[in-house]
């Protein structure tokens, strides 16, 4: 193609070119490629960034991804949201370690800072036109419109920072989304109520939930079913049973997380009057039983000595099955 007259070297060929090589990790003629580009003039855009964060993520050099994001700072440039979203996905699917390392420094120009990964990349984020002027937050609660900017890229990386089994990064993002008008969302509590009552903190998720509602962000069944099995898990059966029925007095709908859910925390204190009202529930509802719970409450009717239940409840799941 360069070897045709009317050809002008242009950075969405070369971008086509790069993704090529990086993808069959020829990385020498990758060099070589990038090293062209400068020759030419050709500028790299975020666009070119975010590709080669991809691909040397998907290469498993996380490291060298990221350095990708330290050579647009050099340029005086700012990541934008889909390269910084990039950054985060190459980290999670990596199976989140890496996220320990500590850039040496981001340098722009001739300064240099030392700055930890986590700061660099909230301070990144930001950078990317997600700061909105507070009057114009207090107008939109008003007016009851949300425009979410960088919002799915924060959500990300609280969920990042969770997985990593780290509460006080994630809850320092969050309380920075807030202070920095980023709109949050029902993804974004859900995350954090999670988070919270995985370490423990069930008082801090319960007033996650207050928090949410008294910011006009209904809860969905997701975050009910959050808060069911944080509580089962930790014995508080009264309380994981009151979600279930709050799911209901929401006007929400139960789904198969919720049930298998519930059905599990009833069967292991065989509480059969409960789980047959659960499994009613979900006939009523239209559902098929989840052919996870139903070794469960068989083996529980078979134990209380209630054949036949068993029986009847096996037959009806081989009838959904057909």
């Amino acid at each position: 193609m360069k070897s045709q007259k009317e050809y002008v070297p242009n950075v969405i060929h070369d971008n086509v070119v790069l993704r090529a090589l990086g993808g069959a990790q020829k990385w020498d003629e990758l060099r070589l490629c990038w090293i062209e580009m400068a020759k030419d003039a050709v500028l790299p855009t975020n666009n070119t960034y975010s590709m080669l964060v991809d691909v040397y993520g998907k290469a498993g050099l996380v490291k060298e991804a990221v350095l990708w994001i330290k050579h647009i700072r050099a340029r005086g440039m700012y990541p934008d949201e889909v390269t910084m979203s990039t950054v985060l996905k190459v980290l999670m699917e990596n199976l989140i370690e890496q996220i320990s390392f500590s850039m040496e420094s981001i340098e722009v120009g001739s300064v240099c800072f030392a700055v930890s990964f986590k700061h660099f990349l909230s301070t990144e984020l930001f950078k990317t036109g997600g700061r909105i002027h507070r009057s114009k937050v207090r107008e939109a609660d008003l007016s009851g419109e949300r425009k979410p900017r960088l919002t799915a890229t924060f959500n990300t990386l609280i969920d990042l920072y969770r997985k990593a089994g780290r509460l006080k990064d994630a809850a320092d993002v969050f309380a920075e989304m807030l202070k920095s008008g980023v709109a949050v969302d029902t993804i974004t509590f859900n995350t954090m109520i999670y988070t919270c009552g995985l370490h423990g903190h069930l008082a801090e998720a319960e007033a996650l939930l207050g928090k949410m509602e008294e910011r006009g962000i209904s809860p969905d069944t997701k975050t009910y079913n959050i808060l069911l099995s944080l509580y089962a898990d930790v014995g508080d059966i009264d309380a994981a049973l009151n979600y279930y029925r709050k799911i209901r007095e929401v006007d929400l709908f139960p789904d198969i997380v919720t049930f298998r859910a519930v059905l599990h925390i009833l069967c292991e204190r065989i509480m059969v009057q409960d789980v047959e009202a659960v499994i009613e529930d979900i006939e009523k509802s239209g559902a098929c039983m989840d052919e996870h719970s139903v070794p469960a409450i068989v083996k529980m009717y078979v134990d209380e000595g209630l054949v036949e239940l068993a029986k009847i409840l096996y037959g009806k799941c081989q009838l959904d099955g057909d």
